[in-house]
């Protein structure tokens, strides 16, 4: 229910004038400061009854921020029952108003979208999402300047608040609407913007919200500017394009890119169009895709695992490892082996020919990889590898030819149990996964006991988990995989069991227990592998990997060869599958690859 307050009322030693607006979160009135004879701004909630952090979230993040181009939070009072912010009053007229008139001329649109990027790459550095940008949230000054107003549906990176669709429709982008906000979701507003202030236009409109949502989600191009309005030069209707892009890898990747782009622009400097869309996948990507035979729910099915090869051994030689513990197998096929002594990702071709490394020794190497402790691994089909590593806490974003594409991450600030808010931090990092589908990369920060979603770019989606024996909760996460579903499987290691996610962290099920039987496991599970029919292979550090069917039940067991490359006994850590039929694993102890294969068993009958 929303508070009652009227003109001439006194909160506190605050005298309310007049009310300049209202919105879904609260009302913001004038004041008269009677203490100092000024007036202030004050934003009351509507729903008082609120939880009280809940009512605090807002100005704890316009606390955060100090900008000439945001409107600034002078302090939070409470007067009875009623939490108020107060903050500074600025005469002037929202861009709305000013919209309402017509395009506005170019130098001026382009002025005020400079001013909204600049504010943002500061509230973007101190780790705060706007998702609100529209013309009645820029306040445009006497003194021809601007301030962003209401950061009520502001959401700080890093908070572990799950993020929902929030926002303007009109100005909201694809991954927004899907409750993936991030950094480059205000840019594309900023495009909706500057595309409105030139020609006067939305540029995804329709008379109905689900029409306008359907725009947004498709995949029709973004509008050209200089069509609309012929007046708008062609140079400066590709920036807008640019920052309206769908695709994330497309758009501009921060404030300061389009702030650069602009006034590339205005010096007459030429500006290089949206980056390529990402690699079509490898030829040989489409065979190793393909459908796997399913396994049968029992011990008695008429296949099994068997091993066909192995390669590696202990050493510092071509084609050696010292302590491999994470496999890939990349859009090319090519095999990647993560080896956290020697601090380098091993490549290898299918049949175990050493191809080269990527890391400080590599050959394959662009000048500035380094890993320290490179312990996960994943692929996806585009050609494109990421690598967890532990000891530096930040994830490394290259391509299969060991290019580096981007890093993300860095140590984790923690402050007394909680995350430090807008830090994108991890306490060590054990495992990563990536659901090509929706361009998600899932992280498993063992040291937190905690899942963290990031886009491919690395901007953070979603933080989750905490630790605990529940559904939902873990001990030591370590293991990663995605199905062609897009459903999450964890090894939630020192629970000694696999649970299972739909999207979004949606809880679906548990497979294991510790124990000693079939389909338990006696030891802290490290590694996963899923087939595209959902079959799953779980490691355990032991000599043989449990099998898994579709529907959760113990499929059997995976074992190769008694001895490892080192005379020892093998500990499988990781898997990954190769292709329907083949199944890698490697062997910690004797530090080495092993293959397996799909095969009938001799004598089963068809």
């Amino acid at each position: 229910m929303a508070v009652a307050v009227a003109a001439g009322q006194m909160l506190g030693r605050y005298k309310l004038t007049a009310e300049l607006g209202s919105g879904s979160f609260g009302a913001v009135w004038l004041a008269e400061d009677s203490w100092l004879n000024k007036r202030v701004a004050l934003k009351i909630p509507h729903n008082q009854k609120m939880d009280f952090n809940k009512l605090l979230a807002e100005p704890k993040l316009m606390a955060a921020l100090d900008h000439p181009h945001i409107i600034k939070l002078l302090t939070v009072e409470k007067t009875g029952e009623v939490m108020y912010m107060v903050m500074e009053f600025i005469e002037g007229r929202s861009l709305r108003e000013r919209l309402n008139k017509g395009p506005l001329p170019l130098p001026e649109a382009v002025e005020i979208a400079r001013s909204i990027l600049d504010a943002l790459a500061h509230a973007h550095a101190k780790g705060v999402v706007h998702r609100d940008l529209k013309p009645a949230n820029i306040l445009l000054t006497e003194q021809k300047g601007l301030k962003i107003t209401d950061f009520g549906t502001a959401h700080a990176l890093g908070s572990g608040e799950e993020t929902v669709a929030a926002g303007t429709l009109f100005y909201m982008p694809k991954e927004q609407l899907l409750g993936r906000a991030s950094p480059a979701s205000d840019i594309y507003s900023v495009g909706v913007l500057l595309f409105e202030m030139l020609t006067g236009k939305l540029p995804f409109f329709d008379d109905t919200g689900a029409k306008v949502i359907q725009k947004i989600l498709g995949n029709e191009a973004p509008p050209d500017a200089h069509r609309v309005n012929p007046a708008v030069p062609p140079e400066l209707a590709a920036i807008v394009r640019r920052a309206l892009e769908r695709d994330l890898t497309r758009r501009y990747r921060r404030a300061e890119e389009m702030l650069e782009a602009l006034d590339g622009w205005k010096a007459g400097k030429a500006q290089p169009e949206a980056p390529a869309p990402p690699p079509v996948p490898h030829p040989a990507y489409e065979k190793f895709s393909r459908k796997a035979p399913p396994m049968a729910n029992a011990l008695g099915r008429t296949h099994a695992w068997v091993h066909r090869a192995s390669w590696g051994g202990r050493g510092k030689g071509e084609g050696q490892l010292m302590l491999p513990v994470a496999i890939a197998v990349g859009s090319d096929g090519r095999v990647f082996v993560t080896d956290a002594i020697r601090c380098h990702v091993m490549i290898f071709s299918r049949e175990g020919k050493a191809l080269g490394r990527i890391g400080s020794e590599g050959t394959l190497m662009e000048e500035g990889i380094r890993f320290l402790n490179p312990t996960a691994i994943a692929s996806d089909g585009q050609g494109r590898l990421w690598v967890a590593d532990t000891k530096n806490c930040r994830m490394q974003a290259l391509t299969v030819e060991g290019k580096s594409l981007h890093t993300f991450g860095r140590p984790l600030v923690v402050v007394g149990l909680h995350e430090e808010p807008g830090v994108v931090g991890f306490n060590f990092p054990r495992g990563v996964a990536v659901d090509e589908s929706e361009g998600v990369v899932y992280v498993a920060d063992s040291g937190n006991n905690r899942l963290k979603a990031f886009s491919v770019e690395g901007a953070p989606i979603q933080t989750f988990g905490t630790r605990g024996e529940r559904p939902g909760e873990f001990i030591a996460p370590l293991g990663l995989a995605v199905g062609t579903g897009g459903r999450l499987y964890v090894a939630d290691s020192e629970n000694f069991r696999v649970q299972v996610f739909e999207r979004g962290f949606r809880y679906v099920a548990t497979i294991g227990r510790r124990g000693v039987g079939p389909g338990e496991f006696a030891r802290p599970l490290t590694g996963l592998a899923v087939t595209v029919n959902e079959e799953l292979i779980v490691c355990d550090d032991t000599d043989r990997m449990s099998a898994f069917a579709a529907d959760g039940s113990f499929a059997g067991y995976v074992s190769g060869p008694r001895s490892g490359g080192g005379g020892g006994i093998p500990k499988y850590y990781a898997a990954a599958f190769a292709d329907g039929e083949d199944l890698l694993a490697v062997d910690e102890n004797g530090c080495q690859v092993h293959r397996f294969q799909w095969t009938a068993r001799e004598g089963a009958q068809p």
